[in-house]
Order: C-alpha cells, then structure tokens, then sequence
C-alpha cells in the first residue's frame, strides 16, 4: 500500500462498500488515480445478511463479469412473492418464470461479498487501496471557490509509521465520494446536508440458518434456486401490533429476515422481541419454524422521499449508497441502488475531470443522472423511493391494501350460505379497492429496467 503523505489521487473514495467499489472501478477504469479508504481492514466486510443483486445492475458496471466463475451469487432468485400481513391472516400472491432464472434476472449474495468482489477488481483497475484507515474530516480550499472546494480528506491510524507519532495525515484529491454508510460521520460536515428534517425509520435484519435442503423444501425451490418474499402489514407481539414492511430472502443456506418500521418502536420493544414477532407470524412461521438465529441488527434508513435526501453533489465532494440516503426498508434494493448510485458518481467524476472541471455544477450533473433514473424530471421534482412516513401515517396502507385484500381472500374463500356468485362479486370489489389504493406507494423505477 502506497503512503497517502506522499501520493496525490484524482479522487478518493471513503468507504469500501458496494457503493464505493463501484465508484472506485469505473474512475480507475477510465485511468484516473483512485484511492480506495475504508476503516475496516477487509475490503468489503459487512454484516452477514443476504443482499439482493440484479443482472442489469451488475451489467451496467462490469458488462459480463457476472458470467466469471468468481462472482459471488449464492442462488438465483427465481421465485417471488409478495405476502399482505393482517394480525390473523394474509395473502400471498407468487410469480415463477424461466425468464428469471435464465439468464438470471437476480441473485442473493451473503456478507458484502459483492463489494469484495468489486473492491478487487478496482484494485486490478489500479485503484489504491487504503485500509483500515478512517477520514476524520474533510480538507477544503476556499482558493477554488467562494463557498470552498473539497481538495482531499484528514485519516488516522493507529501506530502507523507512515503518518507519523500521532498517525495522522492527509491524501489530496481532486474529488472526494463519500459513500461511508448511513452511519457516517463526512456528510455531516457538508454544507446543507438536508433539505429538510426527514423522520426516522429503522431497519431490522435477522438471518437465520436453515441448511440447503431443508430451505428448498420449505420454499418449493429448485436446487441453485432462491426466493425473495416482500413483506407489508402488520406484525404482533407481546407488546402489541406494529406496522412494517420488508423483505424474507434466501441465500446458499440460510434466510434473512428485513423488517422497516419507525424508529420510536424501539423506544417500546427490545430489537430481539421485534424480529420476533415477525417471524412468529403465520406466514413466515412455517418457513422459519426449528431455524437457527445467527445474528441480528438495526440499520436506520431515511423516509423514503426524493425531497428528503441530502445535496448529492458540490464542489469537489459526492455523496452516493447509503450515505446518501438511498437505503429503504419498503423493498428489498439497497444494494442496487448502492451499486447503481457508485457507478453515476464514478461516472460523473470521470465527466469532469476529462473537462478539467469537478465544480459543483459540473458534479451535480450525477444528481440529475440519479432523479432520472427515477424517473424525475429534476433532482427536486416528485419523484419518490417508496414513501415510508405516507406508509406509517396513513391508514390506506392497512385498511386500503393489507386489511382490504384479506377481507377479499375471505369472502371468497368461506363458505357461509352466501350465494358463490354473490360472494364473488363482492370478493371481487373488495379487491379492487384494495388494489386501487396501491398506487401510492411505487417501487422504485430504477430497478425495473430491462437489461
């Protein structure tokens, strides 16, 4: 590894995620001098929960890499449900398809093994790694601009010779992105780094061991095959019901659970007695039933608005993947959307550095590619990621959706004396209704793009 005191990049990258890899492998593929900084020392390393990844994504970045017999797919999801929670009842709607597994529409991935595969290949590319590093801050250079330029970041190390007693140091760079995780400290030292206060949810995950067989069995899968199951209703414990949405997705021998819900819910109930009772519901019960828990955690995740992201792009700075606000617990696509966030920024940076230019105006130019493919007509406009806090404060989600497609399934399933026509009929309107309120909460465009 390179002394940072003593190399001068086109751009750092802090944080080695899926986001940052991307980021790192498209601007070192285009030649320029890449630094690669994260705190940990595993590039990639991540918590062990299965993560989504879509072919046209991974295609968009590196063209047929995902055919290499070291892309890390764990199993191609070939099935997919969508199951409406109610407090005694649900409904499930499943779709399968050969267009889904051949070629492979998505795979399950374990671990952040997706971004050690990408970190490795921006190495290849020339990217410099830099790990077990952490950015402490930002270095600006008000000669670049009246409001100030981002020049480089400020590490530190512990006991490193390269920096000295103190194992402080700096690395210049033309251009910094940021793409450090929700938890990251850089975007709070940005200039305006929200436009607005933005309420706070929670991402709850929970991967449970099942073994290969048993896991084909419950799901009804092929051998390789994998599901994904999108979850939305109500959940109910010890401590009452909750409304949430998320995910049940498999990987090579386990599954793992995802549930979103406002973070004031964990001021009530300890996180163990939250997943819990999602995985106690009658739905996912059968699935999970004699699992082994491995490990669990809480992420938080922003409300799921365009309006609600901070500023993507200034003067010498990007912010992309989870640092930008662009995880969401309504659907299963944080690490697409991570993946696809890194390749515009990487994108944009190449951009302006071929102009001599990494202003704001000219890296902002990333937050207009991103609002686009959201379909947005401007990086301000209405487009939305699935709108957690409309989820939560209104009851069209429960009464309109969840509550109203299990009263259907209901009346059209029981036998009660009623005339089958007429409870058909009125099975029928009830669905519509329910179907009638879903358009207010849209997956998000991106990730709906053929390849």
């Amino acid at each position: 590894m390179a002394s940072p005191v003593a190399s001068r990049f086109d751009a750092a990258v802090v944080g080695a995620g899926t986001a940052g890899a991307a980021a790192a492998l498209v601007m070192a593929r285009a030649g320029l001098r890449v630094a690669l900084i994260d705190r940990d020392r595993s590039p990639g390393a991540g918590a062990p929960f299965g993560e989504l990844t879509y072919r046209h994504v991974v295609r968009r970045i590196v063209a047929d890499g995902w055919r290499e017999a070291s892309f890390p797919a764990e199993r191609v999801i070939a099935q997919h449900r969508v199951c409406l929670l109610a407090p005694d009842s649900s409904v499930t709607v499943g779709h399968t398809h050969r267009a889904l597994a051949d070629p492979p529409n998505a795979w399950s991935v374990t671990g952040g093994r997706l971004a050690s595969w990408l970190v490795e290949k921006a190495c290849a590319a020339g990217a410099t790694a830099m790990f077990g590093w952490t950015a402490d801050g930002l270095c600006w250079s008000p000669a670049r601009g009246l409001s100030g330029h981002v020049d480089g970041v400020r590490l530190s190390r512990a006991a490193s010779a390269a920096c000295g007693s103190e194992g402080g140091c700096r690395v210049s760079a033309g251009v910094v992105v940021i793409a450090e995780g929700s938890r990251g400290e850089l975007r709070a030292t940005l200039p305006r780094p929200r436009s607005r206060p933005c309420p706070e949810y929670v991402l709850a995950c929970a991967r449970y061991f099942l073994g290969a067989a048993a896991l084909e069995e419950r799901f009804q899968l092929e051998p390789g095959c994998g599901a994904l199951v999108e979850l939305a209703g109500l959940a109910e414990g010890a401590g009452g019901a909750f409304v949430t949405v998320g995910s049940l997705l498999t990987d090579r021998d386990g599954v793992t659970l995802a549930l979103g819900f406002p973070a004031k819910l964990l001021e009530q109930w300890p996180l163990a007695d939250v997943l819990d009772a999602g995985a106690a519901h009658a739905a996912l019960h059968p699935l999970l039933r004699g699992a082994r828990r491995l490990e669990t955690a809480a992420f938080p995740v922003p409300d799921g608005t365009w309006s609600g992201l901070p500023q993507l792009a200034g003067a010498g700075w990007l912010l992309c993947g989870d640092a930008a606000g662009l995880a969401t617990a309504a659907a299963p696509d944080g690490t697409p959307l991570a993946a696809l966030s890194g390749l515009l920024a990487g994108e944009a940076v190449v951009a302006g550095h071929a102009v001599g230019d990494t202003g704001r105006e000219t890296l902002r130019a990333y937050e207009r590619r991103l609002a686009a493919e959201f379909g947005a007509g401007s990086p301000r406009g209405a487009a939305r990621l699935p709108a957690l806090h409309r989820m939560w404060s209104s009851k069209r989600l429960l009464d309109g959706i969840v509550l109203g497609a299990n009263d259907a399934a209901l009346r059209y399933f029981l036998v009660d004396g009623t005339p089958r026509r007429d409870a058909q009929r009125q099975a029928t309107r009830r669905l519509l209704q329910a179907l009638s309120c879903w358009a207010p909460f849209p997956r998000a465009g991106i990730l709906r793009r053929t390849a």
